[in-house]
């Protein structure tokens, strides 16, 4: 078998879409998965956060579908009541709820409910959407194959949201 010449590799560049294509962070596609709480952790938001400063608990999931891995999932819940401007609450208090009524908490301390996320992990049924956020700002949603190539081409950050919980059945 003959040996490449190393001098070949200075004369070659990777592109560099390739390189972040390698990199891009993984998402899953919208759909609903079995999820498996991994850890919690009580913290402030970031600046970065739709709610800089606020008391969260910061989800990481084990998301499932149809006994399969497919991967994971980064969500907030808040224990804190917060409503939008249509008076609903908003998605971290929602997803706060929704959890005490899927572990059958609603009797329990906030912290127990804490507490059960760390140390029992039960999993519960999350609805996931997968959405595209473009540099200028606004968000895409992709609703074929065909979309999520051209939002990824065009080099829109893909993102996903836990949308809501329910128990598995």
């Amino acid at each position: 078998m003959d040996t490449p010449e190393i001098e070949a590799l200075f004369q070659q560049r990777t592109p560099a879409s390739e390189v972040a294509e390698s990199t891009r962070f993984r998402t899953l596609r919208t759909g609903s998965y079995m999820l498996t709480p991994e850890s919690a952790e009580f913290q402030l938001a970031s600046d970065k956060s739709p709610w800089p400063g606020r008391q969260i608990v910061r989800i990481r999931a084990q998301a499932t579908e149809l006994g399969q891995a497919k991967g994971r999932v980064f969500f907030d819940a808040a224990p804190e009541s917060r409503r939008d401007d249509a008076g609903e609450l908003d998605r971290p208090a929602k997803l706060w709820r929704q959890i005490i009524n899927v572990y059958g908490m609603s009797d329990k301390t906030d912290g127990d409910v804490y507490t059960a996320l760390t140390t029992q992990k039960w999993p519960f049924l999350g609805y996931v959407t997968e959405a595209f956020r473009k540099p200028e700002g606004g968000w895409m949603s992709a609703r074929t194959e065909a979309d999520r190539k051209e939002f990824t081409e065009a080099g829109y950050e893909p993102q996903n949201f836990v949308q809501n919980i329910s128990k598995v059945k």
